[in-house]
């Protein structure tokens, strides 16, 4: 329960952080995200007749919960509508109408236009990688060193999902996958490394308990959204080395034609979906790509991650 309300109500959280970057209101981005994964309306999804309209216009009908591209869009389109009436509202009806006619404009827009344009731009970025993954030879080989690179951006983005949600088709089909989720469980080693060369490197107590969390939350849960984020997102120079990493990390991949069997855990016991009966070496070519990974990210983005001025950043405050 705990893990599904984290992972169904991203798109709030994002609405959240993202309203308060661009700008907006933190409480239209709520709403606006709110409306987009209402159970009614997600119930709709899947139905034989998903008919909704806003104001005489089409809505299509889409499960957004855990997608990003379609909040992204949203909310920072919604940027400007609301900058627009804050500029032409009279001051005295700021309070009520500003709110109220931006989300006039942003309900149908987002639901008829925006939020389905941001799910089928996922969709098609996902479909053309896997069929790259699929295409063979050089081609598969070029594509995987790509998607390994890239990586943790599809998951900033939430576009990881589309090429999941192929890869599952793929793996119920022939009972393995060698492309999608290989890469997807492979790649958390060097995230969570990065979150682990900041700790070692940075010396500020607060950025240090930040880091460290993050790798916690990577190595024994799983989850590769804190350090992403809560790291990834002040040293950006340590995304490069983990992309970097994962393109070494797959060339082994690739000599070694690692595999995914098992559905599991996505911490650092998934390395037990990669056990096989027909290919007992699986597991362990898997480990050590995932070591490559961990070992590569945790030197770069040591040595090179982070900037002496962010090391040193709040230590005269912390010692105050």
């Amino acid at each position: 329960m705990v893990y599904n309300a984290g992972f169904y109500f991203l798109p709030i959280y994002l609405g959240y952080t993202a309203a308060k970057k661009l700008g907006v209101r933190p409480v239209l981005g709520l709403l606006l995200v709110a409306i987009l994964i209402e159970p009614s309306f997600v119930a709709l999804a899947g139905t034989q007749d998903p008919a909704l309209t806003v104001f005489g216009i089409p809505a299509p009908v889409v499960n957004y919960s855990q997608s990003v591209m379609p909040i992204l869009l949203s909310v920072w389109v919604m940027s400007y509508v609301e900058r627009f009436f804050d500029k032409h509202v009279p001051d005295t009806l700021v309070t009520v109408f500003v709110p109220f006619l931006t989300m006039l404009v942003m309900v149908p827009l987002s639901l008829c236009a925006l939020a389905p344009i941001g799910a089928e731009l996922g969709n098609l970025l996902g479909n053309f990688l896997f069929s790259l993954g699929n295409a063979g030879g050089i081609v598969s080989i070029i594509a995987i060193v790509v998607l390994m690179a890239v990586q943790h951006f599809l998951v900033i983005t939430g576009m990881h999902m589309a090429l999941v949600t192929l890869a599952l088709v793929a793996y119920a089909q022939n009972g393995v996958e060698t492309y999608a989720l290989v890469c997807n469980l492979i790649s958390n080693f060097a995230v969570w490394a990065m979150a682990l060369a900041v700790f070692l490197k940075v010396k500020d107590p607060n950025e240090k308990s930040v880091a460290l969390g993050a790798f916690v939350s990577g190595i024994v849960g799983g989850v590769s959204e804190p350090s992403l984020f809560g790291v990834g997102f002040k040293y950006t120079r340590c995304l490069v080395g983990v992309s970097i990493a994962n393109a070494v990390a797959v060339l082994f991949i690739g000599i070694t034609h690692v595999y995914f069997y098992n559905m599991g855990a996505t911490s650092i016991l998934s390395l037990l979906n990669f056990i096989a009966p027909d290919k007992p070496m699986n597991v362990v070519f898997a480990a050590i790509a995932g070591g490559i990974g961990f070992a590569l990210s945790l030197g770069i983005n040591y040595f090179f991650g982070v900037t002496k001025e962010q090391a040193e950043a709040g230590v005269e405050k912390a010692t105050a």
